[in-house]
């Protein structure tokens, strides 16, 4: 995201002033309300450290009483007595097998259906209830005429619970499948006790229920029941909630409990995950942890904090990480003000969403009105949601900056967050990608060591012909490819898309000489849209300079379209450079059937179309023919079957 790596530098000073990221000695916070856990350290050691070096590193500490294990990040929590948290992590950094060593971090938390109590959601629909002005909203209601969202969309409430028997969420609860509720069993196996509905890591077990009220009234917001007849509706009316509860009852939760609540959010395949929380101060281990996770697909949306501050100057956690996976939101009111109470920062802060006043689910079946970005930062992450389930192959970079292009822009958010303006829900899902990158209709492959291809190819757009794509799915064969062909056909590493119309250059290599490969390839987009599978291009690798046989070299001969056909061909020709060609199509005794190109070309990708017609414009019999292009003392056949009718 562009406003995440133009803020990179600035944040990564910030984190370095709060913890130490090597084996230098851990830089204290000297900062107002930074706070962490007496007695704990978060540790990660460094690749190759085995489990009798991480004992020995540990053995510096005067008494260790629990070591609680991080695997998403290759950590661990050690709570131990008799030392100080800054001189231990002091101590433990100074070992080299220690990558860093740091506190652990205390974070807090910022506070059209027929729902009877629809009218009471002005971010929804605002028609001046409560002295709002009118129109002001995210256009929920047009955007559930395009999706309501979808029950197997896995959203993690990252909170103090929920109370999942609230009869406005008790549908949407996710519960797990595999899982035997009350037989103290890892029923399922993976690595947590009777987690039917999610995991509390406050008190270590598989009842994450809601004490604290606040994650039960973010849950409302981002999934409550829609068109239920009951209560309020959530942005994302079909959805699954999983309550993943690491604030405690007072609303704070350790760096290293929201470390374990990703990894969970992770283990049981959740999309995103909503984080109304934040501290003073924060860690190595959690920006780890969250760029883990959103390189495994993940969104990790933050609200910006309560405290009214320019948090650019100020800097707060997790909201100020240098992580491509976070947004981080702002609160407006029913006016689209900016909420007094919303912190903000042009470069910090990606857009502002509903957070005063939001009328919501609370436990015992119960709803209330809560201020706070805690409720802003879930009308994000159910627009999220909605653009997921209609674009499920996006990546989370493409569903965050489709959010953020899609934003109201509006005076009061203008210069205080780097959109500069509010959310909106319709403008989002209409304005996500479907238009898929192009084919590429160009290869020419050139000898550069013995069993060593040098494949080139002029790269396709994002949409179509323009843009840049996400990734290339190269794959090779011993025969052409069709588009079921290409699914089992090996796949080979390949390079990140350059911008269309830009030359592309790959080494493809332990290839055997003078044996011939057929290679084909398509593109994707950030939204998961797929190119048209290129035509299969034959090479056959020879020792440079070799010449006549396999020196493919020169030109390159594909085929595009259905073969079988019952109207001829698409053929595209492709040359190194100028020089005279002859292409003709032949059928099984070797007869000239038809002249396609005979002459002097230029270098380039020429496209010739044989329309199933002989030499006099009569149509030939179905059967095999072969279409054959020669230059110079290279030559190169391909077979195509023409059906009858």
């Amino acid at each position: 995201m562009m406003r995440r790596d133009f803020a990179a530098t600035l944040r990564a000073a910030g984190l370095a002033a709060l913890c130490a990221v090597s084996s230098l000695s851990f830089a204290v916070p000297a900062r107002a309300g930074a706070s962490w856990v007496p007695g704990e350290v978060i540790v990660k050691y460094r690749a190759g450290a085995t489990r009798a070096r991480r004992a020995l590193v540990r053995n510096v500490l005067p008494s260790v009483e629990r070591v609680d294990g991080l695997e998403l990040i290759g950590a661990e929590c050690v709570r131990f007595t008799g030392m100080a948290v800054e001189e231990a992590c002091a101590t433990l950094a100074a070992d080299p097998a220690v990558e860093y060593a740091q506190p652990n971090h205390v974070f807090t938390v910022d506070v059209v259906p027929n729902d009877p109590s629809f009218a009471s959601l002005w971010a929804m629909k605002n028609t001046g209830q409560g002295g709002a002005f009118a129109g002001d909203d995210l256009d929920a209601t047009l955007a559930w005429d395009l999706c309501t969202g979808d029950p197997e969309m896995k959203i993690g409430v990252v909170d103090s619970g929920i109370d999942y028997t609230h009869p406005d969420l008790a549908a949407n609860i996710w519960t797990n499948p595999g899982e035997i509720p009350g037989n103290q069993i890892d029923d399922d196996g993976n690595g947590y006790v009777d987690d039917v509905h999610g995991y509390d890591f406050v008190n270590g077990d598989g009842d994450p229920m809601d004490d604290y009220k606040h994650g039960t009234h973010v849950a409302g917001t981002i999934g409550a029941v829609g068109h239920n007849g009951i209560g309020v509706t959530g942005v994302c009316w079909r959805c699954r909630l999983v309550a993943i509860k690491f604030v405690n009852a007072t609303g704070s939760g350790t760096e290293s409990a929201a470390v374990q609540a990703l990894q969970y959010a992770l283990t049981v395949g959740v999309r995103l995950t909503n984080n109304s929380w934040g501290g003073m101060s924060g860690g190595q281990a959690l920006l780890d942890a969250i760029d883990a996770c959103g390189a495994a697909g993940q969104l990790f949306v933050n609200s910006a904090g309560n405290t009214r501050w320019n948090i650019d100057a100020v800097l707060t956690y997790p909201q100020c990480y240098p992580s491509p996976y976070i947004v981080t939101v702002a609160s407006s009111d029913g006016r689209d003000l900016m909420s007094t109470f919303s912190c903000w920062g042009p470069t910090q802060v990606d857009l502002g969403a509903p957070g005063s006043l939001i009328y919501s689910c609370i436990p015992g079946g119960l709803y209330q009105n809560l201020d706070g970005t805690s409720m802003a930062a879930p009308h994000v992450t159910g627009v999220a949601a909605l653009a997921w389930t209609l674009f499920p192959h996006a990546s989370p970079q493409a569903i965050l900056a489709l959010i953020l292009s899609a934003v109201d822009t509006i005076p009061s958010m203008t210069g205080k967050v780097w959109s500069n303006g509010r959310l909106n829900a319709y403008r989002t899902l209409v304005r996500g990608d479907r238009t898929a990158p192009g084919a590429v209709g160009d290869m020419l492959a050139e000898a550069v060591g013995e069993g060593v291809l040098r494949l080139r190819w002029t790269a396709p757009g994002d949409d179509g012909a323009s843009g840049t794509a996400a990734s290339y799915d190269l794959r090779v064969a011993n025969a052409p490819m069709d588009s079921a062909a290409f699914l089992i056909a090996t796949p080979l590493a390949t390079l990140a898309p350059h911008a269309g119309g830009a030359p592309e250059t790959l080494s493809v290599g332990g290839l055997t000489t003078g044996r011939t490969y057929w290679f084909a390839l398509r593109a994707t987009d950030d939204f998961g849209n797929v190119g048209a599978l290129s035509p299969s291009f034959a090479f056959t690798p020879s020792l440079p300079g070799a010449g006549v046989e396999g020196a493919a070299a020169r030109f390159a001969l594909g085929l595009a379209g259905a073969n079988p056909s019952p109207r001829g061909a698409s053929i595209v020709l492709s040359l190194a450079r100028d020089g005279e060609a002859d292409v003709a199509v032949y059928d099984v005794r070797g007869a000239r059937v038809r002249t396609l190109a005979s002459g002097p070309l230029a270098a380039g990708t020429h496209a010739l179309r044989w329309d199933g017609a002989d030499g006099a414009g009569a149509r030939v019999e179905a059967g095999v023919y072969f279409v054959r292009a020669v230059s110079g003392r290279e030559s190169v056949t391909r077979r195509l079957v023409v059906l009858g009718g």
